[in-house]
């Protein structure tokens, strides 16, 4: 099947011709056909990446177009801004030759009046995050009346990010006779459930099975104790020359500190987290979508939205807890039709949920060996071998051929090998020096070496009260404060296992105390900050967490 075996006007054609769309994906070629001849509602599953913006963008388009005078309007709902601009501008792109222009994109962040303005000459399609389409309902700034068609554009994240109740307040408001499109990776309770209260008989699509991981991705682990786990991140993204990819972490702190470190060892990253501005947050993805940026360090809620085809690693800093955001993170390589890798530097008690990862997804995740300094600098080598080989010598013509001239009889006297040598030692300086200096971190020292201090506890641990532990055992303590106590069902075991879910680290644990509506407990000092910081960001069952420290206690 070709894109012009598709029942699609020729300006269409002509625009998929133009981005060079040939083949349609299977996501395409199961929804174009049946929207270009069906009316009523459809759900959609399929994986991230997949190209469903095509798939429910020119059936759109095309009843726009033929619709002519009387044009219906098209709702696009995404979770993201950044999501919100990327479809608009896909869509703009496919509309290139169609009469089809008031294609507008709705999002926090940028100047409502602006948007309000730009509502009052009309519209053919909103592309909006429902946050915003709310506030604009509220304020009565846009009619929906005249929608005939929604689509829910990853409607599994926007539930996940929490949009239900601005989900409800949207479908309420548009005309009861609309044609809901709904589009998904995941068939999860909360969006089963948005189906049956708002779409009805909905012809269902579903491209590969669900919850399952893309078969383009290869799955890697690197087991290592906590203190080696920047050592082995390092590694990782030195071991691939030509990486261009994201880090997911799990809480903003981490995202931070992480990014802080890789740019002060020389490494071109920068992070994505919710502490920053949207004018930070913008320069920042464009950097990245515009490989400016090599690594990419990120929560997953900050990750949404990010569309990016080339995307060459997956790496996660620490397992999530959700095996679902293990699928979802690594959805973000092997895209359109590309292959990818997904790699977890994780601790070396994680196997648990390495296999439950496993089986949820139906994919198998195997060890790979921390690459030796040796290793790393041999493919360091090779690929800038390979990067001259290709280079272009004549790229900018002979404007530089008399100070290249002069450089070759400076460096006459030196033979061949010798240049060669000397350029990919200068090259190369920073890794060489780094691993000649460094000695490495052997399987066998990684599997037999055990922290001093930890949390994440091994069951007989977790039966012991932290208060039997000797005081001279422990570091220099500090007292945190947390907005749960026994009311809220805060037990010592349960929030041992909440520090564990959400900091990946060795962190020592010392006295709890619990309250009735709060409570107090003791971690290593170093690390008063980040934990506090890293759990106020959690919510314990749906309550959001609050934990500041008690400098006077």
């Amino acid at each position: 099947m070709t894109f012009d075996t598709l029942d699609l006007s020729p300006e269409l054609l002509r625009a998929t011709s133009d981005l060079g769309f040939s083949e349609p994906m299977p996501v395409q070629q199961e929804v174009i056909p049946y929207l270009s001849s069906h009316r009523g509602d459809l759900i959609a599953l399929s994986k991230t990446g997949s190209g469903k913006t095509a798939a429910y963008g020119l059936p759109l388009l095309e009843r726009i177009i033929q619709a002519k005078g009387s044009a219906p309007c098209g709702l696009i709902l995404t979770p993201t801004r950044e999501l919100a601009i990327q479809v608009q501008s896909d869509l703009v792109a496919l509309a290139k030759y169609t009469s089809v222009r008031q294609i507008l994109a709705l999002y926090g962040g940028a100047s409502i009046e602006e948007q309000i303005r730009q509502l009052a000459k009309g519209y053919h399609i909103i592309v909006a995050t429902p946050g915003r389409l709310c506030d604009l309902l509220r304020r009565k700034a846009v009619k929906l009346r005249k929608v005939s068609v929604v689509v829910l554009d990853e409607a599994d994240v926007m539930l996940d990010m929490g949009f239900q109740r601005d989900l409800q307040e949207i479908l309420q408001a548009v005309p009861q006779q609309v044609e809901h499109w709904l589009f998904s990776a995941t068939m999860s309770r909360e969006v089963r459930e948005i189906a049956d209260n708002y779409i009805s008989d909905a012809h269902e699509v579903q491209i590969g099975a669900l919850n399952k991981a893309n078969a383009d991705i290869k799955h890697l682990y690197v087991a290592v104790p906590a203190r080696h786990k920047y050592a082995a991140l390092k590694r990782v993204v030195d071991y691939y020359p030509n990486i261009y990819g994201i880090i997911f972490c799990r809480t903003r702190a981490e995202t931070k500190e992480i990014a802080e470190w890789l740019i002060r060892d020389g490494y071109n990253a920068d992070a994505l987290h919710g502490d920053l501005s949207q004018a930070q947050r913008d320069m920042v993805m464009n950097r990245f979508r515009i490989r400016n940026l090599q690594l990419l360090v990120a929560t997953d809620v900050a990750a949404r939205g990010l569309d990016v085809d080339d995307v060459t690693h997956v790496l996660h800093y620490g397992l999530p807890a959700d095996p679902d955001s293990y699928t979802h993170r690594s959805g973000r390589t092997a895209r359109a039709g590309k292959t990818g890798l997904s790699i977890a530097i994780c601790h070396l008690r994680d196997s648990k949920q390495i296999r439950i990862i496993e089986r949820h997804a139906g994919i198998r995740i195997e060890a790979m060996p921390l690459p030796s300094g040796q290793e790393i600098c041999k493919k360091q080598l090779f690929a800038l071998a390979t990067k001259i080989e290709y280079a272009d010598s004549n790229e900018h013509g002979t404007q530089y051929d008399e100070l290249l001239n002069a450089i070759v009889q400076k460096l006459a006297w030196l033979p061949p090998e010798e240049i060669i040598r000397r350029v990919l030692t200068l090259e190369a300086d920073r890794i060489m020096r780094y691993y000649a200096n460094t000695p490495d971190l052997s399987a066998q020292e990684l599997a037999t070496e055990e922290p001093k201090y930890r949390t994440k506890n091994t069951p007989e641990e977790h039966r012991k009260s932290p208060k039997k532990r000797s005081r001279t055992d422990l570091p220099p303590m500090t007292s945190l404060r947390i907005n749960l106590g026994k009311r809220d069902k805060l037990y010592p075991n349960r929030l041992l296992e909440l520090i564990n879910r959400t900091l990946p680290y060795q962190i020592t644990i010392g006295k709890i105390d619990l309250s009735l509506s709060y409570s107090y407990f003791e971690v290593a000092s170093e690390w008063a900050e980040t934990v506090a910081a890293a759990l106020s960001e959690e919510e314990y069952n749906g309550r959001p967490i609050r934990v500041t420290i008690q400098k006077d206690r």
